[in-house]
């Protein structure tokens, strides 16, 4: 016979990109946590490695992590924006998103435009504990602003809900 699942067992993909896929569920039951915590699976996808990272999360890190797609939009906004003749930027530095750490998985989020379009260009860095940043994998690719933010909903309704 299948084992039952309850709907609190159930995985919600909060992101779902071509390297990275972040699944979370609702957990409770530690006395010594009073706030919302989530079970957290990183699965990396960048050849030629690819696995799977374990972890736990608070409230605080998914609000984290929607801040850290919504800042690769932002600052693709912005630099869409720019026009010739307009004054250039102080330098090139590089907003860079932390969501997790100290004895969670970390993960690190940058970007901006690409070359045109909604084309967008992303650096993740995932180690699996903030305390010790190795081993790590980093991850440059490119993504379409569509597909970056096309979970934002689910991400919401857990945000909401919890």
């Amino acid at each position: 016979m299948p084992e039952q699942t309850s709907p609190a067992d159930e995985w919600t993909t909060v992101l779902d990109i071509a390297a990275l896929r972040i699944e979370i569920r609702a957990r409770s039951g530690q006395p010594a946590v009073q706030q919302p915590w989530f079970d957290v699976r990183l699965h990396a996808r960048s050849a030629p490695f690819s696995g799977t990272v374990e972890t736990a999360w608070f409230l605080d890190d998914l609000s984290a992590l929607r801040a850290a797609i919504m800042g690769v939009v932002a600052a693709a906004e912005e630099e869409a924006a720019w026009r010739p003749g307009d004054p250039l930027p102080d330098d090139d530095s590089v907003v860079t998103h932390v969501v997790g750490g100290n004895r969670a998985a970390e993960l690190r989020v940058s970007g901006g435009l690409a070359n045109s379009g909604d084309v967008l260009w992303m650096t993740l860095w995932l180690t699996p504990n903030g305390d010790d940043p190795y081993p790590a994998l980093a991850m440059h690719l490119f993504e379409d602003r569509g597909v970056l933010t096309a979970r934002l909903d689910a991400l919401d309704t857990v945000l909401t809900v919890a």
